[in-house]
């Protein structure tokens, strides 16, 4: 899970929409979400945070805040639940 990692690491994050990201990320509040396959949107995402500081400042603030709410432990036994492992 790169983009929580980035969190973690107190990173401004865009990502693209994807069902598990979605899990935790919330757009504007601790991340910039766009579209998939639309490089056009992740530029404008990047500007975005370029031309405002004050955005780039507070999602990474929110964003571990989201990130200490995950411990790899918990991400395990939901994968493995998901794949039908014990």
């Amino acid at each position: 899970m790169p983009p929580l990692e980035a969190m973690a690491c107190g990173t401004p994050v865009v990502m693209t929409k994807n069902l598990g990201s979605l899990s935790y990320a919330r757009h504007g509040y601790n991340s910039l979400i766009v579209e998939e396959r639309s490089p056009e949107t992740v530029a404008s995402a990047v500007s975005q945070l370029l031309d405002n500081p004050a955005l780039a400042d507070e999602l990474p603030l929110n964003a571990r805040r989201t990130a200490a709410n995950f411990r790899f432990e918990d991400f395990m036994k939901r994968f493995k639940a998901c794949v039908g492992l014990p």
